[in-house]
This record gives structure tokens, sequence and C-alpha cells, in this order.
């Protein structure tokens, strides 16, 4: 049987194969340069390990760029896909409210500490009582009180004169501010202290409930805050990270056999297709050799 008609084009078929084979192989190896004497052999090492420093550079430039520049990543970070995202989770995060049926109190204790909590608790009450009585003071609430009081007497006792009102109402002025400074911020305190009790013990869904329906709306809050936060963190963040050195110096950090691996992983179907391509354009070439150039 004559095998000659078949042959040029498997021998065109299995050069191209190993060729492409070879020259991928050689892209990655070898991982080091080789020398006889003082000469280095040619095409060692192999060029993306020879390149690499200038890979990890261009790469980077393009990531840093191209695919993840200020844009890329705002468009990616407020996409509806995101913002849904946010509203789940603040819808969720509402639920979770309302149904809670831990007091403030005990959940202060628990992730702050009972010591910790009430010494909190006692500054907040005192810097509160202490900052209305003060500003009572400053408004000069005894005067504005007594001369409440003085108006009403002289619309009941009309035939008093002013010189007996003016007077008494000044000294009872000067003493109800006296008072104010001196006891108010005490009364105060306890009456905060009492409110405030009273409320640390109440379930957080039971303090909430009355907010049920603003506590639905939470999730336009959220979103609202969040696109806040993009915007003003963002280019923050973006000029804080050095995202082109950290691809850069995350690529160079790979040694010869990680690179490959990772470029053969990413590239796996597209380097075959290249291999097999090169046996089939060797395949056409035998019959192009054997149809025209016999």
């Amino acid at each position: 049987m004559d095998f000659t008609w078949i042959l040029p084009p498997l021998v065109g078929a299995v050069i191209g194969y190993v060729t492409n084979d070879i020259a991928i192989r050689m892209l990655f190896r070898p991982f080091r340069a080789h020398f006889i004497g003082r000469f280095q052999l040619p095409f060692t090492p192999g060029l993306i390990p020879k390149e690499q420093p200038r890979i990890a550079r261009a790469v980077a430039h393009t990531v840093s760029h191209d695919l993840l520049d200020e844009s890329a990543l705002r468009a990616a970070l407020t996409g509806e896909e995101m913002l849904a995202r946010v509203d789940a989770l603040a819808d969720r995060a509402a639920e979770g409210l309302l149904a809670m049926e831990d007091t403030p109190e005990a959940l202060l204790n628990r992730y702050v500490g009972e010591e910790r909590t009430a010494e909190a608790m006692d500054a907040a009450k005192r810097k509160a009582a202490d900052y209305i009585a003060q500003r009572l003071y400053e408004a000069d609430a005894g005067s504005l009180l007594t001369n409440m009081i003085a108006e009403k007497i002289r619309s009941k006792l009309p035939f008093l004169p002013s010189s007996v009102i003016a007077p008494v109402r000044d000294q009872i002025s000067v003493w109800l501010n006296e008072q104010i400074q001196l006891r108010c911020p005490q009364l105060l305190y306890d009456v905060i202290g009492r409110e405030a009790d009273q409320l640390l013990q109440k379930p957080v869904g039971e303090l909430l409930a009355p907010q049920a329906e603003r506590m639905h709306g939470l999730s336009d809050m959220a979103r609202q805050w969040y696109l806040r936060l993009i915007d003003s963190a963002l280019p923050k963040l973006l000029g804080a990270i050095d995202i082109e050195g950290i691809v850069e110096q995350k690529i160079n950090s790979l040694n010869p056999q990680e690179l490959e691996q990772l470029l053969r992983g990413l590239m796996k179907r597209e380097l075959s297709a290249i291999i097999w391509l090169g046996c089939l354009l060797g395949f056409v070439m035998g019959w192009v050799n054997l149809l025209f150039l016999r």
C-alpha cells in the first residue's frame, strides 16, 4: 500500500505540534540562565522568567490604571447589585433589632462589661445634668420664672404697687438662679438616672416598636450613608493603597515555577489551542507540499 500521499501531511502535523509545544515551553523554561564557561547559552532563561520584572510592571500598570481605577471601582461599588445587597443587609438589621429581646443594659454589660458600663452611664448622666443646669443658669431661668410669677400676682392683685413687687421679684430671681446652680445638677441627675434606668431595662425591640415604620425604611438611609461613604472614602483609600506597587511586588515575588503554573492555569485552553493549531497548520502545509510541489 502506498502511504506517500498521507505521509507529508502527517509529518507536517507532528512537526507543527512539536514545534509549537516546544515554543510554548521555551516561554517559561529554563527557569534560570545556563552558562558554558562565561558564555551564556541563548534562550536561557525562558522569555517570561527573563522578562518577569518588565511583565510585572506592565501588568501592574494595566491593573491600576485600566482595570481597577477609581471609576471602575466606583461603578462596581455603587452598582445596582451592590446597592441591593446594602438594602437587604439594612432590612435584615432592622428586622433583627425589632425582634431583639435583649435589653440595652444586657447588651452593654455583655460587650462592654458591667463595671465600665456603670461608669460610662454615670458619667453620661452627670454630664447631661450639668449641661442642662448650666444652660438654665445661663438663660437666667430664675428671672424668667420670677417674672412670670410677678405678672400673675399683678393680674390678681392689681392694687399692689410695683415698688413692692419689684424688690421681692429681684430677690426671688437671685435666689432661684442660685438654687439652679447649686441644686439643679443633682435633681436633674436623679431624674435622668431614673428615666435612663427604665429605658435600659426594656427590650430593644420594645423600645424601637414605635419607630417600626421608620425602621423598615432603614434601607434608604443605609443606601444614602453607603453612597456618601464611597464618595468620601474611595479617593482617600485609593490614595493610601498603592495598587500598582502591590500587584508588581506580588508578581515579582513569584518564583518561575509559580509564575508558570499561574499563567498556564489562566491560559490552559488558549495554549492548548495554539499547539493544536500548529498541528493543523503543519497538516495543511503537508498537503500543500504534496499537491503543488511534487
